[in-house]
């Protein structure tokens, strides 16, 4: 992470907020903690920042679309765009303010708990998937997220016990409305773990978003991720072709939710529910039916947790928080061609890792507000799309070295 580029409290020029720190960076941009010196209230801020290599106004289109596409969203379960404007620098940056979130992504809690109770986890896709049923269903840009994963879905708290899940960085959605680019038919766009098998070079729809919360909630019900393979190529290839795993391989769950779990991992997206109002209605249904065979005493107690729990775990306090949780986070990696693993170097994981459980991790105490504390966001992976996956690589760039990507 790059060192402070203003002093504390510091007017970032053309803006109204203060400089506090810096929360995460990646390819294009860079998210800031700001205190908005009018209303005095702590902000996050979304800041162009290309790196070297980037191209400038690429990376200024890409984050004003984001910014475009969230503010047009009015649901409780995406986060919401307060402001966006240009800065007075030199040259001059577009950047957007968010609120501060109380919580962590479920990447961030998947860590530390590996699986979550079906309720739980029941309760964090129909959030997920109510919030894309606006984004699918709005009247003039509908969009397709293209990158639902765990580190782009934060767990807000309201107040002790009751939490809202929400969906943060459209950076890569796609209008529905608009016919997908040569580029973007060319190259595949998202996070290989999550990615629905039409996303390498083909016609992405919002399909492709169900199939995404799908492989979401078989982790957050299983512990383990659909597919895992030695890179991007090898991973992307399986979802394109093998057996997606049934969710009661490992874990015991109602027919009904393994059968419905598996529909959204189908190949064709026609296979797969119909929408993510559809989907969303039919997980309501599950849930609410185990609800009624459970003490509601137990209920409440697996509703909040392991939700405060996490929060208010014993560790260190302050600034320090947001800094180990955004360590935890790391992107995913990708290749630009299909490298094996070299002499010494340790095989990668199968699509079924163990199950037992992760010892917990210590997680600081009593932490403030941490405002998309884990989110390090970084350009999307744009690599050859599934047409070439099938070209050997050329001897002289066949074993790469790996770049951060979603």
């Amino acid at each position: 992470m790059q060192s402070a580029p203003y002093a504390k409290d510091a007017i970032i020029p053309g803006t109204e907020l203060a400089f506090q720190r810096v929360l995460g960076e990646g390819g294009q941009g860079v998210v800031y903690l700001v205190k908005d010196t009018f209303l005095g209230a702590e902000r996050v801020m979304k800041l162009m920042h290309p790196q070297p290599g980037v191209d400038v106004e690429e990376a200024k289109r890409t984050l004003q679309q984001e910014a475009r596409a969230m503010a047009q969203l009015k649901s409780l379960h995406i986060v919401e765009v307060l402001y966006g404007s240009v800065t007075a620098e030199k040259p001059p940056r577009p950047y957007f303010t968010m609120p501060l979130l109380e919580g962590y992504t479920l990447s961030t809690l998947l860590k530390r708990e590996r699986q979550l109770a079906i309720g739980h986890a029941l309760l964090v896709a129909i959030e997920v998937l109510e919030g894309l049923s606006v984004a699918h269903s709005h009247p003039t840009h509908p969009l397709v997220h293209r990158d639902v994963k765990p580190s782009n879905i934060f767990l807000h708290r309201l107040q002790p016990g009751e939490w809202v899940t929400k969906i943060l960085d459209f950076g890569v959605a796609r209008d529905a409305t608009q016919a997908p680019s040569m580029h973007s038919q060319m190259h595949f766009t998202g996070t290989c773990e999550y990615a629905a098998p039409e996303q390498a070079g083909g016609a992405v729809t919002f399909s492709a978003d169900l199939y995404a919360v799908s492989a979401v909630l078989f982790q957050m019900l299983t512990g383990n991720l659909v597919f895992k393979g030695f890179s991007v190529w090898d991973t992307l290839k399986m979802h394109r072709s093998t057996p997606a795993p049934r969710v009661s391989t490992f874990v015991p769950v109602p027919p009904d939710l393994d059968d419905l779990v598996a529909s959204g991992l189908e190949k064709d997206p026609k296979d797969r529910p119909r929408s993510a109002a559809e989907y969303a209605r039919k997980l309501k249904a599950i849930r609410d039916r185990l609800r009624t065979t459970v003490d509601p005493q137990e209920q409440a107690h697996t509703d909040c947790m392991p939700l405060d729990r996490m929060l208010y775990a014993k560790g260190r306090k302050g600034e320090d928080v947001i800094a180990i949780l955004a360590e935890e986070e790391r992107p995913a990696q990708s290749t630009l061609f299909s490298a094996r693993p070299a002499a010494g170097e340790p095989a990668a994981p199968s699509s079924a890792p163990d199950t037992k459980p992760i010892p917990a991790k210590a997680v600081p105490e009593l932490p403030p507000s941490l405002a998309h504390a884990d989110t390090q966001f970084a350009p999307p992976s744009m690599i050859p799309s599934a047409e070439m996956m099938r070209r050997p690589a050329p001897p002289s760039i066949d074993r790469v070295g790996v770049t951060r990507t979603h």
